[in-house]
């Protein structure tokens, strides 16, 4: 499975969104999550990849693509 297809299943499964919405370029807003949503799947991403995710990071995430590459580079 890849880091892709991981948090796609991750968000799907917390917020029970079709797995058709989820491109690269998909953004939280895009899947409908609000402010307090999003800090919610940023939380069920940490838990799910055994990683932490700093408040900076946080800024420069945009779209799944995005939080992809913070991952990898997370060597997770």
């Amino acid at each position: 499975m890849t880091t892709f297809e991981k948090l796609c299943r991750i968000l799907s499964d917390e917020f029970q969104i079709d797995k058709d919405a989820f491109t690269p370029e998909t953004t939280f807003s895009e899947l409908g999550l609000d402010s307090l949503q999003i800090v919610d799947a940023i939380m069920r991403i940490e838990e799910g990849f055994s990683v932490e995710i700093s408040d900076e990071e946080l800024e420069s995430l945009h779209c799944l693509s995005d939080v992809c590459d913070l991952l990898q580079s997370k060597d997770i």
